[in-house]
């Protein structure tokens, strides 16, 4: 059996070779290692959401996603975070996968506990009022159903200190990713979206044991939240639905994917 991997900067593809089908045609196994990363792209897809005792409020544009516990005043922290034309096919294998919150104010009260949940819906919308939010999040934050939500859930707990301007991957949730790509209506190129909160409240209850992290309107030096998903695609034949143009493959130009026999 012979071999081939051709490798890009993003990307790792094997070419094997299975012989001769009985009319002398040439037979190939084509898997694609795909190691892509998107981020929060536009101010409308990320969210801040805070409990103040006696109503939940949202913020669209605020500077800071956060989780955790302020004051008697504002606790219960958290939001969501929205990904744009992530190029990953119906069904894939998601291999690794996490996000990367970039430190917005550096934090190191204890203890700060989150977790993160993700939409299950095929194709995620931007986030718009509070009862949008709530309608998407699910009970804990007070809509009215969990139809919305992933059976997946990761706890991000006991987050250490964080020092302003360091990034900080969150646990794997790989389980998330998969439960969402593995929908039947999940297309490539399609948006998914994460919460990632304490909004059933399980930081302890002192005074700034929040851990703060930079949206998207933060701006300058602060990325915007993002997302990492390693997948393998098994017999890939050149067609994934939503991609008209192979160079929205992150990491991926055409010349590189017409390597590829079959490809392209």
């Amino acid at each position: 059996m012979n071999k081939t991997q051709i490798a890009t900067n993003k990307t790792r593809s094997e070419r094997i070779y299975l012989g001769k089908t009985p009319d002398g045609r040439d037979r190939w196994r084509i898997i694609i290692h795909f190691d892509p990363t998107w981020s929060v792209g536009a101010s409308s897809d990320d969210c801040r959401v805070r409990w103040t005792g006696s109503a939940w409020t949202i913020l669209l544009n605020a500077t800071e996603l956060n989780v955790g516990y302020f004051s008697s005043s504002y606790w219960k922290y958290g939001g969501g975070m929205r990904f744009a034309e992530v190029i990953i096919p119906q069904g894939a294998t998601i291999d690794t996968s996490y996000c990367t919150i970039v430190c917005g104010t550096p934090g190191s009260v204890t203890t700060v506990n989150s977790r993160i949940t993700g939409e299950d819906v095929d194709n995620a919308a931007t986030w718009s009022t509070l009862a949008n939010y709530q309608a998407r999040r699910g009970t804990v934050v007070g809509g009215s159903n969990n139809d919305y939500i992933t059976d997946a859930q990761v706890d991000w707990d006991a987050i250490p200190a964080w020092t302003d301007e360091a990034s900080y991957n969150s646990p794997s949730i790989v389980s998330i990713i998969q439960e969402i790509v593995n929908r039947g209506g999940w297309a490539s190129g399609n948006a998914l979206a994460l919460f990632w909160d304490d909004h059933d409240d399980r930081s302890t209850h002192v005074s700034t044991a929040l851990r703060i992290g930079a949206s998207y309107d933060r701006g300058g030096e602060y990325d915007p939240p993002a997302l990492t998903v390693e997948f393998t695609v098994v017999g890939w034949t050149g067609k994934i639905s939503g991609v008209t143009n192979p160079a929205k493959i992150m990491g991926v130009d055409v010349a590189n994917i017409a390597k590829v026999k079959g490809v392209a």
